[in-house]
C-alpha cells in the first residue's frame, strides 16, 4: 500500500487496469459487495481530485509570479520613501528615522578606504 501512496499515478493506472478487466470480462459480477459501476465512481473521484490539484498548481504558479511583481513594485516605492527621507530638511540622512529604517547615517560612515597595518601584515 505504501507504494501506491508514494506514486499516485501508478495507483490510478493500476485501478483503471483492474476496472477495465472487470468491465470487459465480468461486467455483471459483484466483488467485495461492489459492482464495477461503483468502482467506476471511485475512479471518477480520483480523477476529479487530480484535476483540482492541477488547477491549484497552476494558480500557485500564477500567484508566485504575482508576488514577485508586487514585491518589486513595493520595494521600488519603499526605496523612494527612503530617498524622500534623505532629502527632507526635517529628517535627512543623519536622522534617527533614517537609521531606524535600517540605513547607516552619513555621520557614522568612515571616509576612505580601510588599510591594513603594513607592519602586522608581514
Amino acid at each position: 500500500m505504501n507504494t501506491f501512496l508514494k506514486n499516485p499515478g501508478r495507483t490510478l493506472k493500476k485501478v483503471e487496469a483492474i476496472l477495465s478487466a472487470w468491465e470487459n470480462l465480468a461486467p455483471e459480477a459483484k466483488f467485495y459487495e461492489m459492482k464495477a459501476s461503483e468502482l467506476r465512481d471511485e475512479v471518477h473521484s480520483m480523477l476529479k481530485v487530480r484535476e483540482r490539484i492541477k488547477t491549484l498548481e497552476i494558480e500557485m504558479v500564477a500567484l508566485l509570479q504575482k508576488r514577485v511583481l508586487i514585491d518589486e513594485q513595493c520595494h521600488r516605492k519603499a526605496i523612494s520613501v527612503v530617498s524622500g527621507v534623505r532629502g527632507c530638511p526635517e529628517h535627512g540622512p543623519n536622522s534617527p528615522l533614517y537609521a531606524a529604517m535600517g540605513y547607516i547615517p552619513d555621520r557614522s560612515k568612515r571616509a576612505g578606504r580601510p588599510r591594513k597595518n603594513r607592519m602586522t601584515a608581514q
